[in-house]
């Protein structure tokens, strides 16, 4: 039997992105939409039914729902009339307590889950190496994001005290990626938190590292006292998998540097493997003809389908992480986090 979901909200990510992921996967997919006129225009064209109003939900046992509505609606106009069992979704930044106080509350953020960091958490799971001392996001992702995908390698440690600095450089300018003429100043955030378990995130990133080889490094970085894993890339732009190596010691204490191998057809990953250590991740969406993105998306709504969430209280961590970096180079001091 199909899972069901429930959608609240025709917002433009659903419709653009979610939509055609729940559809490939094989959900039975029901909509609610304040508006009725758009409500009824989406479900003529596309393979979902309309829900009269939220009271339907809770009579249709849902295995998950999805708010595309923001966070203070939810709270003060829509769960009051959601009784629901399943799990509730929200888009990120998560940037108020609010969520963390409402049950079964989880949050939509893909990148732990995209399928380089799930191999990541399987060579960890094998017990490989050992969880890092050091997380490092050097250039390769945004924000938020960057903290999600860090604090998950530490089994969600959270920041003690956070320092960070800006730095804004004025250039002539470069062609960017989408060849047009970019001379907007490289703005770079650094910054390092302490993390309750004794782990230490360094962040640094300028946006421009998404659009120019001129600054080479894009990594994710993790250093362990018995070895380390990197991905991202040099040349290759947004390809993760073009430096994604790993570092670990044989049984006779020497170093062993393995590259991750990738098998894909057509553009889609299928699997993700170390030779000589002999762990392999198989992609279950494979003949789905999901990217790692939408495969992102759609491991995320399964593992929160089946009660494990990345919850508002992380997501909300997050995003505070990253506003204590901004706060400590603002004020030119260490930053406390409570």
């Amino acid at each position: 039997m199909n899972k069901k979901i429930g959608i609240i909200g025709l917002g433009k990510r659903f419709e653009k992105v979610y939509y055609d992921i729940l559809n490939r996967v094989g959900y039975d997919i029901f909509v609610w939409n304040r508006s009725k006129e758009k409500l009824d225009s989406f479900c003529s064209s596309h393979n979902a039914e309309s829900v009269e109003n939220l009271e339907v939900f809770n009579n249709l046992s849902l295995d998950l729902c999805i708010t595309f509505v923001p966070h203070n609606v939810l709270i003060e106009n829509l769960l009051e009339k959601l009784d629901l069992s399943c799990p509730i979704l929200v888009e990120t930044p998560v940037m108020t307590p609010d969520l963390m106080n409402v049950e079964n509350i989880g949050v939509l953020e893909q990148w732990p889950f995209m399928p380089v960091e799930i191999f990541k958490n399987l060579i960890y799971e094998n017990e490989l190496i050992k969880r890092p001392y050091w997380v490092y996001n050097d250039g390769r992702s945004f924000d938020y994001h960057a903290i999600a995908q860090l604090r998950k390698y530490c089994l969600g440690a959270f920041p003690s005290t956070l320092y960070g600095k800006i730095l804004s450089k004025s250039h002539d300018g470069f062609v960017d990626k989408q060849g047009q003429l970019n001379n907007t100043p490289h703005e770079w955030l650094h910054g390092h938190a302490n993390l309750n378990n004794g782990t230490l995130l360094s962040y640094s990133f300028a946006y421009n590292c998404k659009q120019t080889t001129l600054i080479p490094h894009q990594l994710l970085r993790a250093y362990s006292e018995d070895g380390s894993i990197q991905s991202g890339r040099t040349q290759e732009m947004d390809n993760d998998y073009e430096n994604f190596e790993v570092r670990y010691l044989d049984e006779n204490k020497r170093v062993v540097i393995e590259k991750v191998s990738r098998e894909q057809v057509g553009g889609i990953t299928k699997s993700i493997y170390l030779e000589k250590a002999g762990i392999r991740w198989e992609n279950k969406f494979f003949d789905l003809n999901l990217d790692d993105h939408q495969a992102a998306i759609a491991f995320l709504l399964e593992s929160a389908a089946e009660g494990n969430l990345y919850s508002a209280r992380d997501a909300f961590i997050d995003f505070v992480t990253m506003n204590g970096l901004k706060q400590s180079h603002a004020g030119n001091t260490i930053v406390g986090f409570r």
